[in-house]
Parts: structure tokens; sequence; C-alpha cells
């Protein structure tokens, strides 16, 4: 999975930095990493037990135990995500701007780094983590007047649309193609494991065919799929956010 191959690609650019001695001369940043390491370490541990039990060629019930262990720490490391962020701002622009010089002094601090756009996309290690204690409202008193509601979600992927994660079935068409028809399984039924949609075809008398519509259909459907459950995370941490009362200013400085 790419998402595996990802983590594992941090594990090891972490490992590699942690080797270095001047990075022990900035404390905090050292512990942020060693603890940023430690977060994805299961992960890395569990990808090597499923890589040594393939390579070994164990059981099937072994193997399949160790793919249920990878995706249950992948589930616990998506709930305290380490990766990417999106930072999102509405409101008062005054209030926005010093809320946003506030975001760029941690970004700064911790050594993220950031893409500044409509939408701040912060990428680095504990990112999420860090920000997200900001979201909410911002409500200015005093001298400056207003509020700022700021949003901080996850940042996520589709996933890629791999075959190995769809079954394919073959069945008699009942579609065109005169005697012949019934004689050859040209009809196909594509189902994808990991979201349980099926798509079927039989609009081609050639089976390749038919596979080759089917999966691409296929392909769009579980693309569809997975766009809307991030879109609905994202809506659903709005609506919470949104009731947060994050901080309170006075003339432009926290109280």
């Amino acid at each position: 999975m790419a998402k595996v191959s990802r983590i594992r690609q941090d594990y090891k650019k972490l490992s590699d930095i942690l080797l270095l001695p001047e990075i022990y001369l900035d404390k905090k940043y050292s512990l942020f990493l060693l603890s940023s390491k430690q977060k994805i370490e299961p992960i890395e541990k569990a990808a090597k037990d499923l890589e040594d039990a393939i390579e070994l060629q164990e059981s099937e019930d072994i193997i399949n135990d160790l793919i249920i262990n990878l995706e249950r720490e992948l589930v616990k490391h998506e709930a305290d995500s380490t990766s990417e962020c999106v930072i999102e701002f509405e409101g008062d622009a005054i209030c926005i701007e010093i809320i946003k010089k506030e975001i760029e002094e941690q970004i700064k601090n911790n050594k993220f780094n950031v893409k500044k756009e409509d939408k701040w996309l912060v990428h680095g290690f504990g990112s999420y983590v860090c920000l997200k204690e900001i979201a909410g409202k911002h409500i200015f008193k005093g001298e400056i007047k207003g509020n700022a509601l700021v949003y901080v979600y996850a940042s996520e992927e589709v996933p890629p649309f791999d075959e190995k994660d769809v079954v394919i079935d073959y069945f008699h068409s009942d579609g065109a193609g005169g005697q012949n028809v019934n004689k050859v399984e040209t009809g196909i039924r594509a189902t994808h494991i990991p979201t349980n949609i099926v798509v079927t075809c039989r609009d081609e008398r050639s089976q390749l065919m038919n596979k080759r519509r089917a999966l691409e259909r296929l392909e769009m459907q579980v693309r569809d799929f997975y766009e809307k459950e991030i879109n609905k995370k994202i809506k659903d941490t709005k609506a919470k956010e949104k009731d947060v009362i994050a901080a309170q200013y006075r003339d432009g400085t926290k109280v």
C-alpha cells in the first residue's frame, strides 16, 4: 500500500536524522523527532513482520493475521495523524492576520513546511497534532474587535486504485451476440473488496473488453466513494470546530 510505503520512508528519514549528533544540540527539536518516530514505529514493525512472513512463505493464516495487525496500526495512526494538515480561515481580515502570524511562529519553531494559498497546507511530522489546538473561534476585544474562525484538519488523499483489491467473476451474458452469447462467459462482475462496490459489464462480446470497461467504471466509483468520505470527514470536523471557542484576545494579545 502506498500509505504504508510513505510512512516507512518517513520512519527511515527520522532514523537517519536521529543518528546525527548535532540534532541533540536543539533539545526541543530532538525530542519532537524522537516522539514522531515513536508514533510511527508500530507501523514500521507491523510492515516488517508482514514482509518477513511473506519472504519466509509462512502459512496463509499467519500472513492474514499480520495483515490485520498492520491495518489496525494504520487506523490508530490515522486517528492521530503525524503528517500533513490543512488550515482554513474565516472572519475579519485583521483578526485573521493576527492568527496567521501566531501560526507562522509555531510552524517556524517546529520546522514545518507550509504552502500558502486560500488554504494552508502544512507538512511535517506532528503538524496536525501540534496545530489542531488552534482550531475554533478566536474572539477579539478592546481596540481590535471581531473574530477569526480557524479550521484544522488532517490532509487525506484518495487511495490509489489497485487491481489486487478487486475480485473478478465471470457469467453468461444475455446481451447482443446471437447464438454464441450463452456459450461463453463474457459478462464481468468486478468487486472492490475494501469498499464492497460491485460493477457489472456485459456490453461487449469480448470478455477482455468487458473486463476493461468494468475496471474503468469501478475505479471511477471507488474514487468517488473515497472523495465523498474525505469531504464528509472535513465537513464534520468543521461543524465541530465552529462551536469551539479557541481563545479570546484583547488588543491583539491573547489573555
